[in-house]
């Protein structure tokens, strides 16, 4: 009887003194998150799980987007400090974040599916893009509350480290009457880092350039972080307001707004270009070629793969002003029965990647929402069900939880991918763990 009742108010004491959209679980917190995840939106799970495993290009061109195929990979970390009594308090935050993406434009895999229409000598251009963006943040959220209503203001001083702005490349595939083929590749690419590169960049007696990862001024940083990274640092706000409409229904709204843009101003600039010419297939194994050592149907160029970049040039004479998202939106909290029991989180808004940067265009704004369902134990174990479309990413999570008031583990699964009928077909994973302790 007496671990029954202890168990009870350990219950009790875990449980949260008045109802938020975003409640805390401890007057004081530590803690730390971390997410690794990568999606894309043209092959499933369940293409390869099959008896007869079918290629079937038509049907693979047939369900992508106008976007083509897209590839998805990002990292979060972030390390937290939080003091909030009745809703009032503030913290700090530390992190970074790491994505890419690059896309393969659709009508590549429309030759591929449907040929050139029966035209010969001809030549199909295929536009794809590549982004890259790593950042460190310090943010310092403070807490407000006066009566139902609550805000959080968290302004946050960012650095970005590395940023390839949203760069077009061509992809080209050549047909001719022989039944030959050749597709080249062809990009100018800009990347922007924190750390100056020109040491990086050697060049030979013949006039080529080369680029030495191994000359990276790291020891430049470590001996003037401050002075290198501060030149770079940009400032944004992130608020957050939520007001008690009845006791078991909470609305709010969100807004993430660029203050003052990050920059970068080291450029390492290179030319991409890399070709395959494929002899025409038919006459390499009717004549035997295929049996013959070292003999291929394809021919690369450049044949290593470290020379496919070219032409390595350095410059710092201008800078690439880059501001994180903007975000904004509403969102609720509802609990049918009063408490944490069953919790309903819908939210719905509008983002826009990069605003008043130099690679900003309309494909930059985009919608997001999520719908959030948790049910839980005394706020002690629970589950969570998450599906939501952020980043232009679709992605359903499952989730559990393990309070036990002066410690808390969290444990989040997802699968998604860029189209939502892949998103369900473990096209992408993402893994999110957390740890936070205090009193």
């Amino acid at each position: 009887m007496k671990k029954l009742l202890t168990l009870f108010a350990v219950a009790l004491a875990a449980l949260p003194f008045y109802a938020e959209i975003y409640f805390p679980h401890r007057y004081v917190d530590f803690g730390w998150n971390v997410s690794v995840g990568a999606n894309e939106n043209l092959i499933g799970a369940k293409d390869f799980f099959v008896k007869d495993l079918v290629i079937d290009l038509p049907k693979i061109c047939d369900e992508l987007g106008d976007e083509g195929a897209v590839f998805n990979v990002n990292q979060n970390f972030n390390f937290c400090v939080d003091v909030n009594i009745n809703g009032c308090g503030g913290g700090l935050m530390i992190g970074e974040s790491v994505s890419t993406s690059f896309s393969i434009g659709k009508d590549l895999f429309r030759f591929l599916a449907y040929g050139n229409y029966g035209d010969t000598n001809s030549t199909t251009t295929i536009d794809s893009q590549v982004l890259v963006e790593a950042y460190t943040d310090i943010s310092v959220p403070v807490h407000l509350r006066f009566g139902k209503l609550r805000i959080t203001a968290t302004p946050s001083y960012y650095i970005p480290i590395v940023y390839l702005p949203n760069t077009k490349y061509a992809v080209s595939i050549t047909t001719r009457d022989d039944g030959s083929v050749t597709a080249e590749a062809n990009a100018s690419l800009n990347f922007y880092s924190v750390l100056d590169l020109a040491n990086c960049v050697s060049t030979d007696e013949s006039g080529n350039t080369s680029f030495d990862s191994s000359k990276l001024p790291i020891e430049d940083l470590k001996s003037d972080p401050m002075g290198i990274l501060s030149d770079s640092a940009g400032f944004d706000l992130k608020a957050r307001a939520e007001y008690a409409l009845f006791d078991n229904l909470d609305v709010g709204g969100y807004i993430n707004v660029p203050i003052y843009p990050g920059s970068l101003k080291h450029r390492l600039s290179t030319d991409m270009k890399f070709s395959v010419d494929v002899d025409p297939i038919l006459d390499y194994y009717t004549s035997g070629k295929q049996n013959e050592e070292g003999q291929n149907p394809w021919h690369m160029n450049p044949e290593n793969m470290e020379d496919i970049f070219t032409g390595f040039k350095t410059d710092s004479s201008e800078k690439f002003y880059i501001n994180r998202p903007f975000r904004a939106g509403i969102e609720a909290a509802f609990r049918p029965f009063g408490n944490n029991w069953l919790f309903i989180h819908p939210k719905v808004g509008l983002a826009m990647r990069n605003p008043f940067g130099k690679d900003f265009s309309v494909a930059s704004i985009y919608p997001e929402y999520s719908l959030e369902l948790q049910a839980s134990l005394f706020d002690v174990l629970g589950l969570n069900l998450c599906t939501q479309y952020t980043d232009k990413v679709f992605m359903h999570s499952l989730g559990i939880f393990a309070n036990m008031r002066i410690m808390e583990l969290k444990l989040q699964l997802g699968v998604g991918s860029g189209s939502f009928l892949k998103s369900f077909d473990l096209s992408g994973a993402k893994v999110s763990l957390g740890f936070s302790f205090g009193f």
